[in-house]
């Protein structure tokens, strides 16, 4: 006993001066066991938590916290990452839309002289608008909705982001137009998480003009659509611009192509009820033409079925499938031949926003390249976004053999290319969220991220584009630590909770709102309270 004692602390003390090396050699710095800030060691073995569910549920010690929106509490969140985060939990509260928003009447039909279709299927809502006033209204954009949130959009000189601005501005004045948005991401947005709560916040504020586009089959890829019902079935054959393959690089406007032959079908409609995406007047189809003839058949609402063809020329093709303004369900079946479709829109016919989420599991912003020059300027032509959102950064950090000049040469490529596709659209660069690894048992931000950040602020600017930093909105460096400590980040530290992407969606959408109150304190003379949203503006000469 006494032989294994002296053995046991022979072992200790070699330990101890092992360990005690690193802290007065130069060189072995990594190497020691604790620095400050470490948790004082074996500290967590006093403070053990467990946690039961109860055996009437079932038993089992308690998961970890999944991507649901349950057990972010508000004064948990406060208390780790204070009240502006805390008051963007949730439903935020949005106003009634101003009297010139409200009641505008729908879009005339084209018996009654307005809403015709151009050549290519795209409504010209214009055509028929409400009397603009003489003096522009008080600011519509009143600081309570704004003030919560401390990360605004970059944009020095205010030029970024004025066409969707004006667009914006002509909606809230009373013209019949349709604002479109056409968010691009990787998994940030395919779930439509950060989408639908912009989404829902801009449609219950400045008008539901519809869900927008998505691709109708995703076969096992994670994408999600809300406020949306949608079902595919059958065997479909999927390509993304992400995994390529397509030489002619067409994807369509969403990155993806559904294929489908006889036999696979997908269902399509509005929800039962919500506070959007209950009513649609009018299915778009977006498919590729081809000499080879495919057909396929739309049924609406379980009534007669309609044949459409895609035999014409290559390109891309636009049917239209128009319905009284309500809630409708779609049943599109492939009849004969190869349908290739690259996605569908419900609209409808009235004034308001669309919110197109585009999100791309997995990609980069340099899968971008990857599209045809021709075949992305037709799918924007048909989509007329009025402004471009391209929120990547977040996969590019996890790749091992990144660097900050790689980067940025891929960054400016492909802003370049996707500007020159849709040269009238306003553009958004959006940063990933804050990534995190575990180093000596803290969540740090990963290294890369930083130069990433910074390099996406300094082309924004050049390159004339708004840039919103969701890291910074997050509250900066290692802010995924201290999410996943709020429930709002998830055990990967590398995405949000759903309660998380919601907190996001929330700060992005009080960012675009004091964009455009900025915006309208520029364009109309106030008096008084300028860039508070108060006083009566007037117009500028």
């Amino acid at each position: 006993m006494t032989e294994a004692i002296r053995h046991l602390r022979v072992v200790v003390v070699t330990l101890l001066l092992f360990g005690c090396l690193p802290f007065g050699m130069p060189g072995l710095e990594r190497f020691q066991p604790w620095v400050e800030g470490d948790p004082i060691p074996f500290s967590g073995l006093l403070d053990v938590k467990w946690s039961f569910r109860s055996s009437r549920g079932g038993g089992g010690i308690a998961a970890p916290s999944g991507g649901g929106a349950e057990g972010a509490g508000v004064e948990e969140v406060q208390d780790v990452l204070g009240e502006g985060l805390a008051e963007s939990l949730g439903e935020l509260s949005i106003p009634e839309a101003p009297p010139e928003v409200k009641n505008v009447p729908s879009v005339a039909s084209p018996e009654e002289g307005g809403g015709e279709s151009d050549s290519d299927g795209v409504p010209d809502l214009e055509k028929k608008t409400l009397p603009v006033l003489e003096k522009a209204p008080e600011n519509p954009i009143q600081k309570s909705e704004w003030e919560a949130a401390k990360q605004w959009i970059e944009d020095e000189g205010g030029e970024a982001l004025s066409h969707f601005h004006e667009r914006l501005a002509r909606l809230v004045q009373g013209e019949a137009v349709q604002v479109r948005i056409a968010h691009y991401g990787d998994s940030t947005i395919a779930a439509d998480d950060v989408t639908r709560t912009l989404r829902r916040n801009f449609q219950l504020r400045f008008g539901d003009a519809g869900h927008g586009y998505l691709v109708p089959a995703r076969g096992k890829l994670p994408y999600g659509h809300k406020d949306i019902k949608r079902k595919e079935e059958g065997d479909w054959d999927i390509t993304t611009i992400t995994s390529g393959g397509l030489k002619r690089g067409e994807y369509g406007y969403g990155g993806m192509v559904a294929r489908g032959f006889p036999g696979t079908r997908f269902k399509v409609g509005t929800v039962k009820e919500g506070p959007i995406g209950t009513h649609t007047s009018k299915l778009l189809l977006y498919t590729e033409g081809s000499k080879g003839r495919g057909e396929f058949t739309v049924q609406v609402d379980g009534a007669d079925k309609t044949t459409f063809s895609t035999q014409g020329e290559s390109g891309i093709l636009v049917q239209e499938v128009p319905v009284p303004d309500g809630p409708h369900q779609f049943r599109v079946s492939v009849r004969k031949g190869r349908v290739s479709f690259y996605g569908v829109a419900l609209e409808r016919d009235v004034p308001g926003v669309i919110y197109d989420s585009l999100g791309l599991v997995g990609a980069i912003g340099k899968r971008l390249m990857k599209w045809g020059d021709e075949h992305i300027k037709r799918a924007f032509e048909l989509r007329t976004p009025d402004l471009l959102v391209l929120h990547f950064g977040g996969n590019e950090s996890a790749y091992s053999n990144m660097t900050a000049t790689r980067y940025e040469k891929d960054l400016r490529a492909m802003v370049d290319r996707m500007k020159a596709s849709s040269p009238e659209s306003s553009c958004l660069l959006c940063s990933p969220l804050d990534q995190g690894e575990r180093v000596r048992g803290r969540v740090r931000t990963v290294p890369i991220l930083l130069d990433i950040v910074e390099i996406q602020r300094r082309v924004a600017k050049e390159k004339g584009c708004g840039f919103w930093s969701t890291f910074d909105a997050m509250g900066g460096e290692g802010s995924m630590g201290r999410w996943r400590k709020s429930k709002l980040a998830s055990g990967d530290l590398r995405h949000a909770t759903r309660a998380g992407y919601q907190v996001i969606g929330n700060l992005a959408y009080q960012a675009f709102l004091k964009s455009f109150s900025d915006y309208w304190d520029r364009t109309y003379r106030e008096p008084s309270g300028a860039g508070e949203g108060q006083g009566t503006p007037e117009l500028t000469p």
